[in-house]
């Protein structure tokens, strides 16, 4: 049943891309703590002549691994100690 509702919304997103122009691309489908995942990420991984049912496939695939990726980061931040942290931030910079 879940994957019926994410075919449906899929196809409801990819259809409504065309006519609602970069607002609706900047449009959020997923977040885990801070990040966000919108349409223009969706739009971006999958090839333009893809059939809808295979973009379909690729989009909700792509959802789900954003999903748990950004689950286990979080996860793992949550596992750093505050000395980690400082090196990390270190490192970034």
């Amino acid at each position: 049943m879940q994957k019926f509702v994410t075919v449906i919304i899929l196809v409801a997103l990819f259809s409504f891309c065309s006519k609602q122009g970069d607002s609706y691309q900047n449009k959020e489908i997923a977040s885990v703590g801070d990040q966000r995942l919108t349409v223009a990420d969706l739009i971006r991984i999958i090839p333009k002549e893809t059939s809808m049912e295979d973009s379909t496939r690729m989009a909700d695939d792509y959802i789900q691994r954003w999903i748990r990726n950004q689950l286990m980061l979080l996860k793992a931040e949550e596992n750093l100690t505050n000395e980690q942290k400082d090196l990390t931030r270190e490192i970034e910079e």
